[in-house]
């Protein structure tokens, strides 16, 4: 009978506490206190209907709903033998299908994320069930929830395409299928899961490795499920295993690249720095595995991989000295890359600068999945990131403009890295960036805007929490302790502001930890008009002062020691000669970014018909009152 057959590992989404901790949750929740993580207290909740509680917010809200609560009881019965845990688990679970099934006034009960990982934890618990408590009447109610779980995940109206969480709801559906095979329909749930899966797979990685969502918390988080997803189909003898364990070996790749050079995740997108843990991993490929765990914990040993990384499909480049984590090892991440409104922040051509051992220049963070909230609204907004905004308004992320973003070309050697990007996220407005890495020390950020009319152009550079710093001629200098770390000079003069924690207007803010806001420094060098070029020199060694820069005429000349560096910037490319010798730049066509362009040239030349014919308009206007004032006056 299947009741009796071998018993399913089932994948679940949280991480498993330490044996204290897990016996402390269980306890709790015996006496119905609901832990969810450390940084906000149990909550008591009491009633026989808890599913409607809000104690904190929509992430509070999702956890209920997902049944975490009923994973660590199993978790608990399972390494401690203790039979109430389980008996609470199992009436927790038929407490939530009492009133949320089939329907549920609850906003997170059949959310689109909360229903597939709830799946998960229902699996997990009827694999545990079925071995030691099986029974008639709990079966029913246990297959009746799973069909309507399952039945909602194969609706294209709840499906989540392009998204992450529709990959979470194709591994339920397989999971389901595995472990409820016995049902009529499982089959179907099989088939569909697999097939949309490989889409999700191919939708939100690209053909590189990279993460289309720009957020490298999330890779670290869907890379270790992929692997047990993996292990879990090579376990129960469903195909294409291999094909998975090759995509995530090129995702880690794209992922050891996002590090910092301290082994962190670095604060772009809805990413929080941590460091990963790979402890529990099965890793399908061992020169990624001693590369990731080298660079995670400080090994120093070495990375057989270039320092530099270019991954056209996310549009991201990564430039660095070297692998080695040192006082003088530079990390520079570049991004411009608009491809779901998923995660999205208003990010485009931003870059985020390590050095020193820490991070200097980074972005806003994340604050909470609170959208509506003005704390999220500013983190993720483009003056909470190192790029420029126009008239102090944000990009517009609509989807009419993905893929009007992008890396351009690049150009690598021992000596020096370049790269350039452009978008066209503004109406009327092209804001194209080029960024050149002197290594060991020093950066070159040119940005170059045109528009059709007037407009305020502002530079922002955010700097790490950890620094203090000064206006001096405009030089912007950070500071830790008595140390400089960081000097920011304008090569074209420009004025500059500075803000702390300001709240009118909001700038100079970054969330480093959950659902908080922390005053940073922010500088924001200005320019107004139709156009506006600004032309920065950011140095991790502001102590030296042998560097000559000059920008004329789009032609940038810099003297650094022996080293010579021109740039010569065309109307769309670039020609790059050091010490006299040209190094050509490898160019990335961008069909989305050129019809952005297009469109550009097409409303200016609209607009400079509708103005030229606005000053006829106007000046035949003037003639007829001319002519009217002189009848009258006869």
């Amino acid at each position: 009978m299947y009741k009796d057959k071998q018993r399913i590992d089932v994948l679940v989404s949280y991480k498993l506490p330490n044996s204290t901790k897990l016996e402390e949750i269980c306890e709790d929740l015996l006496n119905n206190h609901f832990y969810k993580n450390a940084k906000q207290p149990t909550v008591h909740l009491e009633g026989e209907n808890i599913w409607t509680a809000d104690p904190y917010d929509r992430s509070w809200r999702f956890w209920l709903h997902c049944l975490v609560p009923v994973g660590y009881l199993l978790d608990g019965y399972e390494r401690f033998n203790e039979p109430e845990y389980f008996n609470k688990a199992l009436s927790l679970l038929l407490n939530w299908k009492q009133f949320n099934y089939p329907q549920s006034n609850a906003d997170m009960a059949w959310h689109d994320h909360s229903t597939a990982l709830r799946l998960n934890i229902i699996c997990k618990f009827y694999e545990t069930w079925r071995k030691e408590h099986w029974n008639a009447d709990t079966q029913k109610e246990l297959e009746e929830l799973v069909e309507q779980h399952c039945d909602l995940l194969l609706e294209d109206d709840f499906y989540r395409f392009k998204h992450n969480h529709g990959m979470d709801q194709d591994i339920s559906l397989v999971m389901a299928s595995t472990v409820f095979s016995h049902l009529p329909k499982s089959d179907k749930w099989l088939k569909k899961g697999m097939e949309r899966f490989w889409i999700q797979v191919h939708t939100i990685f690209g053909d590189d490795g990279s993460y289309l969502e720009h957020s490298p918390d999330y890779v670290y988080l869907l890379s270790e499920r992929l692997l047990s997803f993996a292990s879990f189909l090579k376990d129960n003898q469903l195909p294409e295993h291999d094909q998975l364990n090759n995509k995530v070996t090129r995702i880690l790749e794209f992922f050891l690249y996002t590090l910092q050079p301290d082994g962190t995740i670095p604060q772009i997108g809805d990413s929080a720095t941590k460091k990963p843990k790979f402890k529990d991993w099965k890793f399908p490929n061992q020169k990624i595995k001693k590369s990731l765990i080298s660079l995670v914990e400080g090994k120093n040993e070495p990375i057989p991989y270039p320092t530099e990384g270019i991954f056209p499909i996310g549009e991201f480049v990564m430039m660095r000295n070297k692998w080695e984590f040192a006082k003088d090892t530079n990390q520079l991440i570049f991004l411009s890359g608009f491809h779901s409104r998923t995660h999205k922040h208003n990010d485009d051509l931003s870059f985020t600068l390590f050095g020193h051992g820490q991070p200097l220049l980074i972005d806003g963070g994340k604050y909470s999945y609170e959208y509506s909230h003005t704390n999220r609204k500013y983190v993720t907004s483009t003056k909470a990131h190192n790029t420029v905004t126009v008239d102090g308004i944000n990009s517009l992320t609509n989807s009419q403009n993905i893929g009007k973003s992008g890396i351009t070309s690049f150009c690598f050697n021992d000596q020096f890295s370049y790269s350039s990007a452009a978008h066209t996220l503004y109406p009327g407005v092209k804001h194209r960036r080029s960024v050149i890495y002197l290594k060991p020390h020093d950066f070159i950020v040119i940005d170059k805007l045109e528009g059709y009319k007037e407009h305020t152009f502002d530079q922002v550079f955010n700097f790490d929490e950890t620094l203090k710093c000064e206006v001096n001629n405009n030089q912007i200098i950070g500071y830790k302790a008595d140390e400089q770390l960081i000097k920011i000079t304008p090569i074209i003069d420009k004025n500059v502001e500075l803000f702390y924690g300001s709240e009118e207007p909001m700038q100079g803010w970054a969330s480093y930890t959950y659902a908080t806001l922390d005053p940073i420094y922010s500088a924001v060098y200005k320019d107004y008009g139709d156009k506006a070029t600004f032309v920065t020199h950011i140095t991790t060694k502001p102590d030296h002062s042998n560097i000559v820069c000059k920008f004329e005429d789009d032609r940038l000349v810099v003297r650094l020691e022996e080293n010579e560096l021109q740039l010569f910037l065309t109307q769309n490319y670039e020609h790059i000669f050091f010490n006299n010798e040209e190094y050509p730049t490898e160019k990335i066509e961008k069909p989305k970014l050129q019809e952005g362009l297009l469109e550009l040239k097409q409303g200016e030349k609209f607009k400079e018909q509708y103005a030229n014919s606005l000053k006829r308009r106007k000046k035949l206007e003037k003639e007829l009152n001319e002519l009217k004032n002189s009848l009258e006056e006869e």
